[in-house]
């Protein structure tokens, strides 16, 4: 009886993937033991491993060729590999260092993280500021003055100074409403 799997046949190539790595290793020491351990198949071109969260506990290994890749594949299946069972699989897509070598490279555009981190930011600053009755357009001009003033209320010492200091003090604030 054959077993079935949930997902479609993926296509024999030179890449192999792997999951179910202990993600407690470092990186660089994994990558050496996956290079030393899967050496024995053929010549290795890369191997590939990230320390993002999305990427912990998977790996992907470059064969030179695809006989070698499915050798690896075959052999190491569930091989206990610090500690855990590796799952290995081929790649879904071909490796960017085979693409070069093939010529079928297509650069992929690269993700804008940090552009769109500063926008939700201000975004998240704006909301903030619409939340507490001030209009974002306006908030370096005259939305510092009312949170300043609520600072100062809470502090009790502030009624012990006389009003003249305290006066002098908050001239420097255009906005500022004094008693």
């Amino acid at each position: 009886m054959s077993e079935v799997n949930a997902t479609p046949e993926i296509p024999q190539s030179n890449t192999i993937y792997i999951n179910n790595l202990n993600e407690k290793i470092k990186i660089d020491e994994l990558k050496k033991s996956l290079n030393a351990v899967f050496t024995q198949f053929g010549k290795i071109l890369e191997v590939l491993a990230f320390k993002t969260l999305k990427h912990k506990g998977q790996a992907w290994v470059v064969f030179e060729d695809a006989s070698s890749a499915s050798n690896a594949l075959r052999q190491m299946q569930g091989f206990p590999f610090y500690d855990k069972p590796m799952r290995i699989q081929y790649a879904k897509t071909k490796s960017d260092i085979i693409a070069k070598a093939d010529g079928t490279f297509v650069p992929r555009e690269k993700r804008k993280r940090h552009d769109d981190k500063a926008k939700k930011r201000k975004d998240q600053h704006d909301a903030n500021l619409a939340g507490m009755g001030l209009n974002p357009a306006y908030a370096g001009a005259y939305g510092a003055a009312p949170a300043l003033i609520q600072a100062v209320q809470n502090l009790w010492y502030l009624r012990l100074l006389h009003h003249q200091i305290i006066f002098s003090l908050f001239r420097i604030f255009p906005m500022t409403q004094l008693p």
